[in-house]
Formats: structure tokens, C-alpha cells, sequence
């Protein structure tokens, strides 16, 4: 009792009068033992209506389990209460025993979660890159507006689902034992590192996507994010680059390239076979 690393109460149901407490419960509401013994809960709790709920479920089943409510300590700050209550027999009288602890910072943290969550969420939405996180079966978790528009899947249709929908047939057995591997801890060199793969649309075209790999662990689960960029246009455009140096290096007509100072920069073969 004295030795628990919870707050212990117990009080009469009649009038929430504490008839017993532990030194814990003392340091957490701030108050000497001789001034929270024979003080009433109703006076340090914020919310007296709910109070009276739940020492009225209590008494009625016999127990109540883990509810929150908020409490005052004596300095007038509040604090979140997460607790469960027993009826119990004290001195030949039904009372009520209560073991709470404090979770206010549990219930901040919760909640800088939430909004980092939130504004995580609109970040990914607004991104102009696909940005697809999945679990280590594959699963897709989260889908965000430009991967409903480079792939042509809604979010609704892919959350849930196998992300083996945009692999093109050929590459799915590998792409799930990747995914395996990754999982178990192998192939760890391609996170954070640029891809090059092809990747399926809806409507069965098939196009290359340059993909960056992150991961993550929660209770034990491996996730992955994955960030990706359509790269079609790219290769057309390194493609007809190509084609032109090549055209330029086997021109029979001598071209010369000179920065804006008239600076040569470059010079073709043939250029280099008339002038010696």
C-alpha cells in the first residue's frame, strides 16, 4: 500500500470523503497526509457530475475500470487522473478504493502526436511527389493526391491494399521478396539511396519511376515510406539529348560550341580533322 508506485485512495461512496491514502497519493495532489484524510473529492475534482458517475457504476458492479477524469492539487493546477476503483470493506463499512495515476504528460504527448500527425498529413497531401507508405506484407498504409495521379488508383482503392497492384507482373516475385528482405533487415543499403524501376499504371501502361526509400519501426512492425517521382519525361529528354550529341559527333559539318564571351567550349570531330 505505502510501497505502490500508484496513488491509493479510499473513500466513502456516500459523500467522497478519503478515509485512507497512500504517501503517493499525497505527492501527487500536493497535499499532507493529516489534509487529504477527512477531505471530500468532490472539492479537487473539476468535473463533480462524472465523479458521481463513476461512484455510482462502481457500487453498482463492483468495479470500474481504467476512466479518466480531472483532478485539482493543492496548488489549483490540474491534472489528468486515468484510474480504476473496487468497493472494498473498510472497518466494517462498504467503501470505495481507488488506484489512479497522473497522465497529463501522456495526454501531451498524445496530443503533440496528433497534430504532428496532422500536419504531417497535409505536408504528404500537398507534396508534388508520390508519397506511398506501406507495412512488411506490403500493405499500403498511406497514399497521397500525386500518387493517385501518377499511378490512377484513389486513395480509397489502394489503402488496404497490396501495393503489388502498380508492380508489373514480371516484377512482383521480386518485389515481394525485396520487401521480405528489407523487413528482416537486409538490403538496408537502398534506403535513403535513389532507385530506378518501372511501375504499372491503372490502365496497364507500364513507366519509369525514380524512387527514394525510407523506413521505420513501431511495436516491433517495420514500415516504409516511399517517395517517387515519374522519370517518362526525363528519358525522352536524356534520350533526344543522346541522339543529338550523337548526330553532332558524327556531323560532316564542322560545329563549334563558345560561351556567351565567345569562349570555345566544344568542338566536333570533324571540326578537329580540317583543322588539324
Amino acid at each position: 500500500f505505502e510501497n505502490a508506485h500508484d496513488a491509493i485512495l479510499i473513500f466513502s461512496p456516500e459523500n467522497e470523503i478519503v478515509l485512507e491514502t497512500n504517501q503517493r497519493a499525497c505527492e501527487m495532489y500536493g497535499f499532507k497526509r493529516s489534509e487529504l484524510i477527512g477531505m471530500s473529492l468532490i472539492k479537487i475534482s473539476k468535473d463533480i457530475n462524472r465523479g458521481e458517475k463513476y461512484v455510482t457504476k462502481t457500487l453498482r458492479d463492483g468495479s470500474c475500470a481504467d476512466f479518466e477524469t480531472t483532478h485539482y492539487r493543492k496548488d489549483g493546477t490540474e491534472f489528468t487522473l486515468e484510474a480504476k476503483a473496487t468497493v472494498v470493506n473498510y472497518k466494517g463499512k462498504q467503501a470505495i478504493l481507488s488506484i489512479g495515476r497522473d497522465i497529463t504528460e501522456r495526454k501531451m504527448v498524445d496530443e503533440a502526436l496528433r497534430k504532428s500527425e496532422k500536419q504531417n498529413r497535409s505536408i504528404t497531401q500537398a507534396a508534388a511527389d508520390a508519397i506511398i507508405s506501406i507495412d512488411s506484407d506490403g500493405i499500403v498504409l498511406s497514399w497521397n493526391k500525386s500518387a493517385e495521379k501518377t499511378f490512377g488508383y484513389s486513395s480509397t482503392e489502394m489503402i488496404n491494399a497490396n501495393l503489388s497492384k502498380i508492380i508489373p507482373t514480371q516484377y512482383r516475385v521480386g518485389h515481394k521478396n525485396g520487401i521480405g528482405r528489407l523487413a528482416n533487415k537486409g538490403k538496408e543499403k537502398l534506403i535513403g539511396k535513389l532507385i530506378e524501376i518501372t511501375a504499372i499504371r491503372k490502365n496497364g501502361t507500364e513507366f519509369p519511376i525514380e524512387l527514394s526509400l525510407s523506413s521505420w519501426e513501431e511495436n516491433n512492425q517495420k514500415y516504409f515510406t516511399g517517395i517517387i517521382r515519374e522519370t517518362t519525361e526525363r528519358k525522352k529528354t536524356d534520350e533526344e539529348l543522346r541522339k543529338l550529341n550523337s548526330a553532332v559527333e558524327q556531323s560532316t559539318s564542322s560545329i563549334i560550341i563558345t560561351d556567351l564571351d565567345g569562349k570555345i567550349e566544344y568542338v566536333n570531330p570533324y571540326f578537329c580533322q580540317l583543322s588539324g
